[in-house]
């Protein structure tokens, strides 16, 4: 059966349900239109539990209703509707600007391969009246130790080395880790913990069958899933390893500026940073990422000096989207040619085609 995209004009972010004796969030979408089925999605967020009672359900709560927000941005591309209507409750005036920034920002590369023409800019609606930001003066200061997203490659691997090098005690996270991901864990010796992420199978199947595609800010989506690990476990605050080519577009179309890694940019950063303390009563300085200031040539540097990794990581994209995540480097994407050219600044010969 088709799926004709123009029929649906609303998106709608139904439910933000928590399970506190699973750890577990729901979040419950529709896309509607005249005259056709209503769509309806469900996604599962599983969290590593708390092993205290210590857990801050008010900021936990104000960073899932907004992280459900960002993630809906999964169904909400399979027709792009000129309307996104809220209707659970708990966001704030900042969040639904951070919300239209990322819409705006994070999706402009859907939007020139689908034929926009310019950026997504829907009409963002709440059903209800938006909630009271937090005061300033009972946003939380930092404690507990860095929780480190990582995704196997060498970025994430020279922040949890640095952090650990300044006698920190960084642990690292992942988001449906695969193989590759519990290898890199394993050999830094630092404890890794994870939280698994269920898509909706429908929006699958509805790729199938007609519905636009493309890329979405996964970074933003993943960023905010840390933020919510961070506090169910009373943790300090999340460290990305984003670097400084990151806030470069990657298209230019006129004076469309499109930049596809734009969730890891500085100015996504900047963003996250403004709308925790509002949404969820957190400092700024509870996100930021500790390699914004190097170049991809610095930070292999650092790579080349920890050869423990050398045989576990890869930044090979298509080993990941094969779905085996276990064949290392395919040596013939640009990703890996790009690689290979960094470390050959630092590496000899024979250990870089090793």
């Amino acid at each position: 059966m088709a799926f004709h995209p123009s029929a649906y004009t609303e998106f709608r972010y139904r439910e933000c349900l928590w399970r506190d004796d699973k750890y577990e969030a729901r979040f419950h979408y529709e896309l509607v239109g005249p005259g056709v089925d209503t769509m309806r999605f469900t996604e599962t967020l599983q969290f590593t539990p708390a092993t205290t009672s210590r857990v801050d359900h008010n900021r936990l709560q104000g960073i899932l209703v907004l992280l459900g927000a960002v993630l809906g941005l999964s169904y909400y591309k399979a027709a792009a509707p000129p309307t996104y209507v809220i209707d659970t409750p708990g966001l704030t005036d900042n969040a639904l600007d951070y919300l239209r920034l990322v819409i705006t920002e994070g999706m402009a590369e859907f939007a020139y391969r689908n034929g926009f023409g310019g950026p997504l800019a829907p009409d963002i609606t709440l059903s209800q009246p938006a909630s009271s930001a937090w005061p300033v003066e009972n946003w939380r200061e930092l404690d507990g130790d860095p929780l480190v997203p990582i995704g196997g490659g060498k970025d994430s691997i020279v922040t949890v080395e640095a952090l650990y090098r300044q006698r920190l005690h960084p642990v690292q996270f992942a988001v449906n880790a695969n193989p590759v991901i519990h290898r890199v864990a394993r050999a830094s010796g630092h404890p890794l913990i994870t939280a698994k992420r269920t898509i909706d199978p429908r929006l699958i199947q509805l790729n199938g069958e007609g519905a636009l595609n493309g890329h979405v800010p996964v970074t933003a989506m993943n960023s905010l899933i840390a933020l919510a690990q961070s506090r169910i476990l009373d943790m300090g605050p999340v460290v990305m390893s984003n670097e400084a080519s990151a806030s470069l577009p990657t298209l230019v179309v006129e004076d469309w500026e499109i930049n596809h890694q734009w969730s890891k940019s500085e100015a996504a950063e900047v963003a996250l940073q403004a709308v925790i303390g509002p949404q969820a009563g957190l400092q700024p300085a509870h996100y930021f990422s500790l390699l914004r200031p190097f170049s991809e040539l610095h930070i292999a540097g650092y790579f080349a000096t920890v050869p423990r990794y050398h045989q576990v990581a890869t930044s090979c994209n298509r080993a990941f989207r094969t779905g085996v995540g276990d064949v290392g480097w395919c040596g013939e994407c640009d990703k890996c040619r790009f690689v290979f050219l960094i470390l050959a600044a630092y590496l000899s010969p024979s250990a870089l085609r090793q």
